[in-house]
């Protein structure tokens, strides 16, 4: 082979093929598309944690504040019906479960955004809308009428995060009962 065969073969060769280019996008588009749901599923799960994560530290934020302060304060939805709307905060000095007038809200956090719902479970005798902390931190609930034991659970796209309640405290759990 003459030295200028030899070079003009490997100017040939330099560059893929536009079937090699067709095969190595269609790979890339089938691992891409496998990818494509376990990525979504993880989004999920971190939207789910950090919502839920958000609102323990609301309670113990509240927690910290009944005691420091000596006196009920009580963690609410914002709009007093759905805790997907957002939460509030409030002193509630003569520990009602309504923030009457003088009664300063300490936090108010805004509804979480992208279909993330809250949904309170606290049995047929407790509606679980007003969570109250004593002056000695211990939850229960407003007027001192009983131990507050359920959850409020966080759902997405199918999948569910709880906080549980009971007469020990508030933890979270990675699905939607708290077993």
């Amino acid at each position: 082979m003459t030295r200028l065969q030899a070079l003009s073969s490997a100017a040939r060769q330099r560059g893929a093929s536009l079937i090699e280019a067709a095969l190595a996008t269609a790979i890339a588009g089938v691992l891409t598309s496998a990818a494509l749901p376990q990525m979504s599923d993880a989004l999920t799960q971190n939207r789910l944690r950090a919502g839920s994560s958000d609102l323990l530290a609301t309670f113990n934020l509240a927690r910290a504040e009944a005691i420091a302060r000596g006196t009920s304060v009580a963690v609410a939805p914002a709009d007093a019906r759905d805790w997907s709307g957002g939460w509030k905060v409030f002193v509630d000095s003569n520990d009602n479960g309504v923030q009457d007038a003088g009664e300063p809200t300490l936090v108010e956090r805004p509804a979480i955004t992208g279909g993330l719902s809250i949904r309170p479970y606290f049995g047929a005798t407790y509606s679980g809308r007003v969570l109250s902390y004593t002056p000695a931190g211990r939850l229960h609930r407003p007027g001192g009428q009983g131990l507050v034991i359920g959850r409020l659970v966080l759902t997405l796209d199918g999948a569910a995060r709880s906080l549980c309640f009971a007469s020990l405290g508030v933890r979270p759990v990675g699905s939607a009962t708290c077993e």
